[in-house]
């Protein structure tokens, strides 16, 4: 195969590239010398046949680990067209076809850099946190003992709202004496 003319993209799809005003060796580019691939056109593998082969695929029913990138709670990371994705989506999307919007990709096995589509299933952010919690992941917050000041939650001191949330007896008496004086000097109400 011949070279492609200068200023076109060597994969020869066609596009046209940039010419680079300044050099840069990170993106090994120099000034005035146009650039040989449009983005992300130097590799043009199939995007399926680069996505597994960073798989770690077991046999039987045990999860594909994916071995690229991931993000710090381990859900694997690529890129396709410059764009980066989620692991787990890009797999689903190329067993079943596109992600409907406002669906998630979930994990059966809740390992965060499996890809294998029989672990993975769609749902709401709803049905995501559904999972979470009858799963037993969700973190619950620490029981408060006390309020922000430090008066106990307990005997007399707490009353409980009609939501179910704790309050303090102290600190409501004291907001409620800081009203009625601030009421009685003409403060509320622009009195």
């Amino acid at each position: 195969m011949t070279e492609a003319p200068i200023g076109f993209c060597a994969c020869w799809c066609g596009g046209k590239t940039t010419v680079p005003t300044s050099t840069s060796r990170f993106h090994n580019r120099m000034a005035g010398i146009p650039v040989r691939f449009l983005s992300g056109h130097n590799n043009r593998r199939p995007i399926a046949e680069r996505f597994w082969a960073k798989v770690q695929k077991y046999e039987g029913d045990a999860c594909w680990i994916w071995n690229g990138c991931h993000y710090r709670h381990g859900y694997g990371q690529t890129s396709i067209d410059g764009k980066h994705l989620l692991a787990h989506r890009v797999a689903w999307a190329l067993e079943h076809g596109p992600i409907p919007e406002g669906l998630h990709v979930l994990h059966k096995c809740d390992n965060p850099p499996c890809v294998r589509h029989h672990h993975l299933f769609l749902g709401t952010r709803s049905d995501n946190m559904r999972d979470c919690v009858q799963k037993g992941r969700h973190p619950k917050p620490p029981e408060k003992h006390a309020c922000p000041q430090g008066h106990p939650y307990s005997g007399y001191n707490l009353i409980i709202n009609a939501k179910g949330r704790k309050l303090c007896r102290i600190c409501g008496n004291v907001a409620s004496l800081r009203w009625w004086r601030n009421k009685r000097k003409g403060r509320l109400h622009g009195h």
